[in-house]
């Protein structure tokens, strides 16, 4: 913990109280950073979307009398009775930027995993105070906050959930189903780039379980309840196989509103209209 941030502890009015500024923290993780080709965004996002979700439980850990975070002004501050317990609540938010509190590292063939936990984000958070963070490429989940145990949980739940699924010819006992379809790889790059939007109209989750570039041909995994899966694959067929398989995908910075997610369809017009400005 950085003494100079200790050395900047003072007492008003028989309260203790640090007033500092976020990138004085040292050793955050760098993984938390955030950054985008617009550089629009703080860089403190997830940071303090982090330290939000854990503000009640430091508090209660360490009987502080407030903890702020200005996202604006990237600063924080904390309160307490005496400074030693302003010096423990510090250290608690240094660790917890720090590193995870705890990893998983999931199975390939239990890829649709991290599908599920990600459209499943805001809950995960308001159940466990924890956040998210997904290496897809290497199939690792970062969870940063202060109750490891209850992430644990849940995702071991969520694994329960799947694995009983798969155990039982892709029926669960939560009335969700796993089911494969197969697709010409040639719409590889399309679906990969249309799954979000996907996603978000059916319901259900999908995720590219193999590829097999020899025979033609890619293995798509589903999970959701029948209906949502269907209308999964009614998306797909209706409005992403329609498209040139040269069509690229929404591009927030470009033609969309951060977080929106657009229809294949609206892309193209939007696409189209900002080429003739």
């Amino acid at each position: 913990m950085s003494s100079k941030l200790c050395s900047m502890i003072v007492r008003k009015n028989g309260i203790a109280e640090l007033d500092a500024r976020l990138d004085m923290i040292e050793g955050i993780d760098e993984e938390i950073i955030y950054r985008d080709s617009t550089n629009m965004g703080s860089p403190y996002t997830y940071i303090i979307k982090i330290l939000g979700l854990n503000k009640d439980r430091l508090c209660a850990m360490h009987r502080l009398f407030r903890l702020n975070f200005n996202s604006v002004a990237q600063t924080f501050q904390i309160q307490a009775l005496e400074a030693q317990q302003v010096k423990d609540a510090l250290h608690s938010i240094v660790i917890m930027l720090q590193q995870p509190v705890v990893s998983f590292c999931i199975d390939p063939k239990e890829i649709i995993t991290m599908r599920i936990l990600k459209n499943c984000k805001k809950e995960f958070s308001k159940e466990t105070g924890c956040w998210l963070h997904f290496k897809w490429p290497s199939r690792v989940i970062s969870v940063y906050g202060i109750e490891g145990a209850a992430a644990s949980a849940y995702v071991c739940t969520l694994l329960g959930e799947l694995r009983s699924c798969i155990a039982n010819e892709g029926v669960g006992r939560n009335g969700r189903q796993l089911m494969e379809h197969m697709f010409d790889r040639r719409y590889k790059t399309l679906i990969k780039k249309y799954v979000e939007y996907i996603e978000t109209r059916s319901g259900a989750q999908l995720v590219i379980l193999s590829d097999k570039t020899e025979a033609g041909y890619m293995i798509v995994q589903f999970y959701g309840q029948k209906a949502k899966i269907a209308a999964a694959l009614n998306v797909i067929s209706e409005e992403v196989l329609v498209l040139p398989t040269t069509t690229t995908g929404p591009c927030p910075a470009k033609v969309c509103c951060p977080g929106e997610i657009v229809s294949p369809k609206e892309f193209q017009s939007r696409q189209q209209q900002q080429q003739q400005q």
